[in-house]
């Protein structure tokens, strides 16, 4: 079984969960981690799939409150 951890990160703290939340599946699961730019549809066939992502302006991030964004 596999997994895929998915993570949109502005400022690293999102990342840095995903990174937690892998190194747990990985005890049991194959597991892949990557941000959401680097998503591949061919992933998404995994046996879970975990995705998460900051808030930002009361909402989730997007283009335009995240013009100041850094990984």
């Amino acid at each position: 079984m596999n997994a895929l951890v998915i993570y949109e990160s502005m400022f690293g703290n999102t990342h840095e969960v995903a990174d937690a939340i892998a190194i747990g599946l990985s005890r049991t699961l194959t597991t892949l981690v990557r941000q959401t730019a680097d998503i591949d549809l061919g992933m998404l066939d995994s046996d879970l799939v975990v995705i998460g992502a900051p808030t930002h302006a009361w909402s989730i991030a997007w283009s335009d409150t995240s013009s100041t964004k850094q990984n």
